[in-house]
């Protein structure tokens, strides 16, 4: 994880873009075997998704858009790799092959990180439980959500995922 100055995770995308691509050349070569698609998704998940999920539960929530487009672009040319000529868009190619969106794909995986960390003694006070209140007639979340007045502090990870844990009761 690249960390600045000024906080900006745009140094970690370009350095985690720039590690996927650069194992996209085996999927290159791999490709040229004629191997079977099942085999190539296999790969790619274990090789190059990996790097792309790797801690993103720290940085998920704060990528901007074009941070997101960026580590998407490397999934979908993945796709057009693997799939070739049965490649015809997007949307298609994420059904056929079974795999979820990449920004879909590391919100579970911060979902189960948040799920786990409820589980243990030394980090699940990260997800504070609300109290029901007696006088309270509505159904309250069951977590506080931490009160942030930044968006940089709304957008990060602690807040983010109590949020989710709240959105996935």
């Amino acid at each position: 994880v690249i960390v600045t100055d000024k906080l900006s995770w745009d140094p970690n995308t370009k350095y985690i873009v720039k590690r996927a691509n650069a194992r996209m050349r085996m999927l290159h070569k791999l490709v040229e075997f004629n191997i079977p698609v099942e085999d190539l998704l296999i790969i790619y998940i274990l090789y190059i998704r990996s790097v792309l999920e790797q801690s993103c539960q720290v940085w998920h929530s704060s990528l901007t858009f074009e941070n997101l487009t960026d580590i998407e672009r490397v999934q979908k040319n993945a796709m057009r790799i693997i799939l070739k000529e049965d490649y015809q868009s997007y949307a298609q190619a994420l059904l056929k092959s079974g795999l979820d969106s990449i920004v879909d794909r590391r919100e579970q995986l911060c979902l189960k990180f948040a799920r786990s960390a409820l589980k243990n003694e030394n980090v699940k006070d990260m997800f504070p439980s609300n109290c029901p209140d007696s006088t309270e007639v509505r159904d309250r979340e069951p977590y506080k959500v931490t009160f942030a007045r930044t968006d940089r502090l709304k957008t990060s990870a602690i807040p983010y995922m109590q949020r989710l844990l709240n959105n996935n009761k």
